[in-house]
């Protein structure tokens, strides 16, 4: 893959500029349609470098909260947005010569750009499939980029290593590991401590553990695990603290615990735990204590207990809990009920093993009188 330069399109519209600067073509008078507005232009320019600014200040103050020994880009990133402010100011006088601030434009894309080199930062999307793997790699062992602005997708690669990434640190967008037959685990993202998007891993047959990850504190979006066929656990998590948006994990056949969370606090949005048939517990949850919204316990047919929500104080929305056959044990939603932490409505189907009301668990009826658990 070809690297991008910001500054290609902008020498383009020069060479326009040269070749209109005298007098307009009289061909193009009569199609003002497919004339081409300078100011416009130049304003598209100046949006597109600012955005790439905000992302990186986005970063940089995320990184700040996780690294207190980062040595931050502030002094950098005021003087690029100050320069552009200045240019976007300049864009629509009609007293500025356009094609000198189109060249003042073009500089501060360099300088954007070297910038972004000399911080190792890769500025675009970064899509790995396996047609492109062999020429990702390369890059990526040679240029030791340690933050992505955009969005990671490791997409239907027939590859069983994604080692070559281990130089990245924090990405700004979406990370995406979908559909991989034979990637066993995610080592090589062992320096990962933050997303800035979602997590969403999904579909990865051969995947049996989330090792690699061990490092990632924080996901500002969702985090969804569903459909590894394989994976018994979510070790390689241990360290994440908080999810900025839900917690979604379904349909993961063979997942025995959730113990890899152990230090999460804090989810923002919804939790929602389904279809995962050898699940029996939620431990891993244990210092769990606010949920931005609704709770769904669905389908997991071997969960024993919830004494793993037993920290949870205050959920922003409703509590549904059902189709849990072999589900006897409610005791771990005693401290939210009696703390009147449960904003919205309590809801249990009848196919769970015990299906008490909230009433029933305040009065400590929260488990069915044959069970232990």
């Amino acid at each position: 893959m070809k690297t991008k330069y910001f500054y290609v399109p902008i020498i383009v519209f020069l060479s326009f500029l040269s070749s209109c600067a005298s007098n307009e073509d009289e061909h193009l008078q009569n199609r003002p349609n497919h004339r081409i507005d300078i100011t416009e232009v130049l304003m598209y320019e100046t949006t597109k470098l600012n955005k790439i600014i905000t992302k990186i200040n986005k970063i940089d103050e995320s990184i700040k909260s996780l690294d207190r020994l980062h040595e931050t880009f502030s002094e950098e990133l005021h003087y690029f947005r100050i320069t552009l402010n200045e240019i976007e100011n300049l864009i629509t006088s009609s007293d500025i010569n356009k094609k000198k601030l189109a060249i003042e434009l073009n500089k501060i894309s360099r300088e954007i750009n070297d910038f972004a080199q000399q911080q190792k930062i890769y500025l675009e999307d970064l899509d790995i499939t396996d047609q492109n793997f062999q020429n990702q790699q390369e890059i990526f062992m040679c240029k030791e980029y340690k933050i992505i602005l955009g969005n990671v997708s490791i997409l239907k690669c027939n590859s069983e290593k994604i080692d070559f990434l281990k130089s990245i640190r924090f990405i700004g967008g979406d990370l995406l590991i979908t559909n991989n037959s034979n990637l066993s685990n995610l080592d090589g993202l062992e320096n990962l401590t933050f997303i800035g998007g979602k997590l969403n891993i999904y579909e990865n047959k051969a995947l049996r553990t989330l090792n690699g990850l061990n490092n990632l504190v924080s996901i500002e979006n969702d985090l969804y695990i569903g459909a590894n066929n394989n994976l018994s656990n979510l070790d390689g998590l241990e360290n994440l603290i908080l999810i900025g948006r839900g917690l979604l994990i379904g349909s993961n056949n063979e997942l025995l615990n959730i113990d890899g969370l152990k230090k999460l606090t804090t989810i923002r949005g919804v939790l929602v735990i389904g279809f995962n048939p050898a699940l029996s517990n939620l431990d891993g949850l244990r210092r769990l204590n606010s949920l931005g919204s609704f709770l769904f316990i669905d389908s997991n047919t071997s969960l024993l207990n919830i004494k793993g929500l037993s920290n949870l104080t205050s959920v922003k929305g409703n509590l549904f809990i059902t189709n849990n056959h072999k589900l006897f044990s409610f005791c771990g939603l005693q401290p939210l009920f009696i703390n009147k932490g449960l904003e919205g409505d309590f809801s249990v189907g009848d196919k769970n093993g015990y299906s008490p009301t909230k009433q029933d668990i305040l009065n400590g009826k929260c488990k069915a009188k044959d069970s232990v658990k």
